[in-house]
Protein backbone atom coordinates (compact mmCIF):
# COMPACT_ATOMS: atom_id res chain seq x y z
CA UNK A 1 0.00 0.00 0.00
CA UNK A 2 2.87 2.64 0.77
CA UNK A 3 4.55 1.70 -1.90
CA UNK A 4 1.58 2.62 -4.38
CA UNK A 5 1.53 6.08 -2.45
CA UNK A 6 4.67 6.47 -2.67
CA UNK A 7 4.76 5.61 -6.70
CA UNK A 8 2.17 8.34 -7.23
CA UNK A 9 4.34 10.65 -5.13
CA UNK A 10 6.97 10.51 -7.38
CA UNK A 11 4.66 10.44 -10.02
CA UNK A 12 2.84 13.30 -8.77
CA UNK A 13 6.43 15.63 -8.54
CA UNK A 14 7.60 14.31 -11.87
CA UNK A 15 4.45 15.95 -13.23
CA UNK A 16 5.20 19.15 -11.07
CA UNK A 17 8.52 19.45 -12.26
CA UNK A 18 8.10 19.08 -15.77
CA UNK A 19 5.79 21.94 -15.54
CA UNK A 20 8.03 24.06 -13.61
CA UNK A 21 10.70 23.66 -16.42
CA UNK A 22 7.81 24.84 -19.06
CA UNK A 23 7.34 27.59 -17.07
CA UNK A 24 10.45 28.79 -16.25
CA UNK A 25 11.85 28.51 -20.14
CA UNK A 26 9.25 31.06 -21.15
CA UNK A 27 10.43 34.66 -22.04
CA UNK A 28 8.80 37.70 -21.54
CA UNK A 29 8.91 40.16 -24.83
CA UNK A 30 7.68 43.75 -24.70
CA UNK A 31 5.84 44.60 -28.28
CA UNK A 32 7.22 47.32 -29.43
CA UNK A 33 9.82 48.01 -27.05
CA UNK A 34 10.18 51.63 -25.96
CA UNK A 35 7.72 52.83 -28.16
CA UNK A 36 4.95 50.15 -26.85
CA UNK A 37 2.16 49.48 -28.38
CA UNK A 38 1.84 52.36 -30.05
CA UNK A 39 2.30 52.72 -33.61
CA UNK A 40 3.15 49.62 -36.13
CA UNK A 41 4.38 47.17 -34.05
CA UNK A 42 4.87 44.64 -37.18
CA UNK A 43 8.30 46.33 -37.27
CA UNK A 44 9.14 45.17 -33.15
CA UNK A 45 8.10 41.84 -34.92
CA UNK A 46 10.30 41.46 -37.62
CA UNK A 47 11.66 37.89 -37.38
CA UNK A 48 11.34 37.10 -33.82
CA UNK A 49 10.47 33.68 -33.29
CA UNK A 50 8.32 32.57 -30.32
CA UNK A 51 7.44 29.15 -28.26
CA UNK A 52 4.35 28.32 -26.94
CA UNK A 53 3.76 30.06 -23.06
CA UNK A 54 5.86 33.21 -24.20
CA UNK A 55 4.70 36.02 -22.83
CA UNK A 56 3.81 39.30 -24.68
CA UNK A 57 3.82 42.60 -22.93
CA UNK A 58 1.69 45.40 -24.36
CA UNK A 59 2.23 49.01 -22.94
CA UNK A 60 -0.18 51.50 -23.92
CA UNK A 61 -2.32 54.54 -22.73
CA UNK A 62 -5.29 52.90 -20.60
CA UNK A 63 -8.19 54.04 -22.65
CA UNK A 64 -6.50 55.14 -25.73
CA UNK A 65 -5.96 51.08 -27.07
CA UNK A 66 -7.00 47.40 -26.31
CA UNK A 67 -5.71 44.20 -26.96
CA UNK A 68 -7.68 42.08 -29.00
CA UNK A 69 -6.23 38.53 -28.65
CA UNK A 70 -8.17 35.45 -31.18
CA UNK A 71 -6.83 32.60 -33.48
CA UNK A 72 -8.66 32.81 -36.49
CA UNK A 73 -6.95 34.16 -39.46
CA UNK A 74 -10.37 35.21 -41.06
CA UNK A 75 -10.91 38.79 -39.10
CA UNK A 76 -7.55 39.42 -38.87
CA UNK A 77 -7.20 39.92 -42.25
CA UNK A 78 -10.37 42.15 -41.61
CA UNK A 79 -8.68 44.21 -39.31
CA UNK A 80 -11.76 42.73 -36.61
CA UNK A 81 -12.07 41.03 -33.38
CA UNK A 82 -14.65 38.42 -33.46
CA UNK A 83 -17.06 38.14 -30.44
CA UNK A 84 -15.57 35.41 -29.12
CA UNK A 85 -11.78 37.67 -28.88
CA UNK A 86 -10.20 38.08 -25.39
CA UNK A 87 -9.84 42.06 -25.03
CA UNK A 88 -7.36 43.47 -22.15
CA UNK A 89 -7.70 47.59 -21.64
CA UNK A 90 -5.38 47.82 -18.72
CA UNK A 91 -3.06 49.66 -20.25
CA UNK A 92 -0.07 47.04 -18.94
CA UNK A 93 -1.62 43.47 -20.20
CA UNK A 94 0.27 40.13 -20.76
CA UNK A 95 -0.74 37.60 -22.95
CA UNK A 96 0.57 34.16 -23.04
CA UNK A 97 1.37 32.88 -26.55
CA UNK A 98 -0.40 29.45 -27.70
CA UNK A 99 1.03 27.10 -29.90
CA UNK A 100 0.21 28.41 -33.77
CA UNK A 101 -0.68 31.16 -35.20
CA UNK A 102 -1.79 34.31 -32.48
CA UNK A 103 -3.82 37.10 -33.80
CA UNK A 104 -3.74 40.32 -31.69
CA UNK A 105 -4.91 43.87 -32.68
CA UNK A 106 -6.32 46.88 -31.27
CA UNK A 107 -10.19 46.55 -31.62
CA UNK A 108 -10.40 50.50 -30.81
CA UNK A 109 -12.08 52.11 -33.80
CA UNK A 110 -9.20 53.30 -36.73
CA UNK A 111 -6.23 51.87 -34.13
CA UNK A 112 -6.12 48.59 -36.74
CA UNK A 113 -6.50 50.73 -39.72
CA UNK A 114 -4.33 53.93 -39.10
CA UNK A 115 -1.66 52.43 -36.57
CA UNK A 116 -1.40 49.39 -37.98
CA UNK A 117 -1.96 47.59 -33.87
CA UNK A 118 -2.11 44.18 -35.13
CA UNK A 119 0.55 41.08 -35.33
CA UNK A 120 0.08 37.64 -35.76
CA UNK A 121 2.88 35.99 -33.76
CA UNK A 122 3.52 31.99 -34.55
CA UNK A 123 4.43 30.21 -31.45
CA UNK A 124 6.39 26.44 -32.19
Amino acid sequence: MTEVISLRIMVLLMVIMSSLALIADAKVYYVGGKQGWNQNPQLWLGDRTFKAGDILVFIYRKGKHNVAVYYDSFYYEDCAAPDNATTYTSGHDRVKLRKGYNYIISSVPGDCDDYFLAISPYAK
